[in-house]
């Protein structure tokens, strides 16, 4: 509380604050210190922050809760002290050749990654990946782990406990009652001819040699999911496959060696290379201790160490003097180059703000209508605008009435003027047409690629929204509610929909509930017809797979959509492995449900990131890919701060 209390003072005393650092000066677009132009220097603070809102996320510390690995959402704090599985060369964006682009997004082709913590992997077939881990990477010399070498034993056994503990929403966790779906649905696929059997009895096979191991890493596994699990057991009993002494998971993992190790799908899953991604290799012996929740006994591998931690406020980190990974532009040194690194959570957004410009943070991201106050009363600093990942999605329950129908939907789309809030209120600082795809997207179509009457439902036809609800049944049009967050940039632009819907005879009533509370409506599905959403579209078939339905078991399907098409995409998808042909079959579903029209899809505004000029070798980016969730935590360690130049300023 009390780190709170003091950064909602920071608005009072921006002025005061604006002494010690001045916005005057030289700057503007651009980035600094790329291509080995400059020497890195060792030393000096890091500070980062964010807004919290569920808009564009902002930089580190939006969801800092703790460093427990089976909480997804502490993926921005795991980050810091531990080492992804893969990533996009630094060494290929800004900072070097630049042939990969400018690392602004979090979705890359799977051929741009290389192994982090992996000294290689490989793609053996739908099935089967085989990884190679590097060997001397040390956890930290640190009781009562001791510095030991990290080998896959650990990767086995925090794989099993990530999916059989419970947490909030831990990635790889398998429910019984998904598990059942999933082994139903796979054998119908069989049945109809659609699967070929051979794999799911090679999986079987493989299965019974594997349990025993799995056993010794996790005593009484079998026991256990013959009990938890005894639907899935049955359906493969019944269909006539032996599943009696073996663990039944449709993905596992097989160790190796002590460096190597392999996963194995019973289904085709073209995405089962980066499976592993929610695995964060937490020492053994800390979780036995305190399950790995309290900061002050942490043990990782990665380039940060904490010394503090106040939840939700402010974490802060010293450099690992015995980090084995060094600079890929300057191989002669290790990373990482700050003494310290603070991330900091500032929730008053007035604070956020002064706080950034008066250099009390290093870099931040600003939203659309501070930009230009920003550019003009802090000429010094350098800025980017922001890869955006998200749309303002209105979803509407397809699954009853009035949103069932598709006149409907189209009506809503027509009545708003999408022009008019891409012009005026975000005066053309957003994205007109980003769903299903983001911009960065390799599936990105522009409107006048998609179906006609898709194009149409872009443009602003009150008339026509009048005469296709008295189509529908609704002459004099309906009464219903919408869900709104409670963030004043949701409230509003809600607002200006709102009115729109009312003059063609849409009378909508807005309830604005707490965060935890629109969690709980948003995921029990429990609005009337109406919520609104900023979507994160994190890849190409984001959209098809958890927002449409396109996997049954999916949380994330708001709009309730059935459309059993949607399915056979799904699954055609999953079982093609060349780039090429994935990206076709994405637009070719694309704009059929695009055509189809489930949410209302609004004008999403694009935030810019700006950042000190003594913050050398940064340049805007915000991601190195995989794993979700880590708000680009794996990129301080590459940054560098010149003191000299950020004392002649300050």
């Amino acid at each position: 509380m009390k780190h709170k209390i003091m950064w909602s003072l920071i608005g009072v005393m921006a002025v005061v604050a604006l002494v010690l650092a001045s916005c005057t000066g030289g700057g503007g677009n651009g980035g600094n210190g790329g291509n080995g132009e400059e020497e890195p220097q060792y030393g000096g603070t890091i500070a980062m922050s964010a807004i919290v809102h569920p808009h564009p996320p902002g930089w580190l510390g939006q969801q800092m809760q703790g460093f427990d690995p089976l909480v997804w959402d502490n993926n921005s704090m795991l980050v810091i002290i531990f080492d992804r599985y893969f990533t996009v060369p630094w060494e290929k964006g800004p900072a070097g050749t630049g042939e990969y682009g400018e690392y602004r997004s979090t979705w890359y082709p799977r051929s741009l990654y290389e192994g982090e913590l992996l000294e290689s992997f490989e793609v053996i077939d739908l099935y089967t990946v085989n990884y190679k881990i590097r060997e001397g990477i040390n956890y930290w010399d640190k009781e009562p782990v001791t510095g030991r070498e990290l080998t896959v034993d650990d990767i086995m056994w925090n794989w099993l406990r990530d999916i059989f503990q419970e947490r909030d929403w831990p990635y790889l966790r398998v429910d019984p009652a998904l598990s059942a779906i999933f082994w139903a649905d796979y054998l119908q696929e069989i049945e109809d001819g659609l699967q070929p059997a051979q794999p799911l009895i090679d999986h079987l096979a493989f299965l019974k040699e594997v349990t025993p191991e799995l056993e010794e890493y996790y005593p009484g596994l079998e026991d256990m999911m013959r009990s938890e699990f005894a639907t899935s057991y049955n359906f493969l009993r019944n269909a006539g496959y032996d599943v009696d002494d073996l663990a039944l998971l449709s993905i596992y993992l097989k160790k190796i060696d002590d460096y190597t190790f392999e996963a194995h799908s019973a289904r085709c899953n073209r995405e089962l290379w980066s499976y592993i991604n929610g695995i964060w290799p937490t020492p053994r012996e800390v979780t036995e201790v305190d399950e790995f929740t309290d900061w002050e006994t942490v043990v990782g591998t990665g380039p940060w160490i904490p010394t503090s931690f106040f939840p939700e406020s402010e974490a802060t980190f010293v450099r690992n003097d015995d980090y084995w990974q060094y600079d890929p532009v300057h191989p002669e040194n290790q990373l990482p180059y700050a003494d310290e690194l603070v991330i900091l959570v500032i929730e008053d957004e007035t604070a956020y703000y002064a706080a950034l410009e008066t250099a009390q943070l290093d870099v931040g991201y600003v939203e659309w209508y501070k930009v230009d106050y920003f550019k003009e009363n802090c000429p010094d600093m350098l800025y980017k605008q922001k890869t955006s990942e998200w749309t303002h999605c209105i979803f509407l329950r397809n699954d009853i009435p009035p949103f069932n129908d598709m006149r409907v939907r189209y009506a809503c789309m027509l009545a708003v003027d999408h022009e008019t809030i891409f012009n005026e209120r975000y005066k053309g600082e957003s994205n007109f047409n980003s769903w299903p795809q983001q911009l960065w997207s390799p599936c990105y179509q522009p409107l006048e690629e998609h179906y006609p009457e898709t194009q149409a439902l872009y443009g602003y036809d009150p008339d026509e929204a009048r005469a296709l609800l008295a189509d529908a049944g609704y002459p004099d049009g309906f009464e219903t509610e919408m869900t709104v967050y409670p963030w004043s940039e949701d409230i509003e632009s809600c607002l200006v929909v709102q009115q729109y819907l009312a003059d063609v005879g849409i009378d909508i009533e807005m309830q604005t509930p707490d965060a935890a509370t629109l969690r709980e409506i948003l995921y029990g599905k429990n609005y009337q017809h109406m919520i609104s959403c900023w979507w994160a579209n994190t890849s190409p078939d984001d959209a098809m797979l958890w927002a449409e339905g396109g996997v049954k078991t999916t949380p994330f399907n708001f709009s309730m959509v059935d459309d059993p098409q949607n399915v056979l995409d799904s699954m055609e998808i999953a079982c093609i492995l060349d780039e090429d042909e994935y990206f076709a079959k994405i637009k070719e579903s694309d704009r059929r449900r695009l055509r189809d029209m489930y949410h209302l899809i609004l004008p999403t505004p694009v935030d810019y990131v700006f950042w000190r000029p003594w913050l050398k070798n940064y340049h805007g980016e915000g991601d190195l890919g995989y794993p979700d969730s880590t708000s680009g935590g794996e990129i301080p360690k590459y940054l560098w701060i010149d003191q000299d130049l950020k004392d002649d300023m300050t």
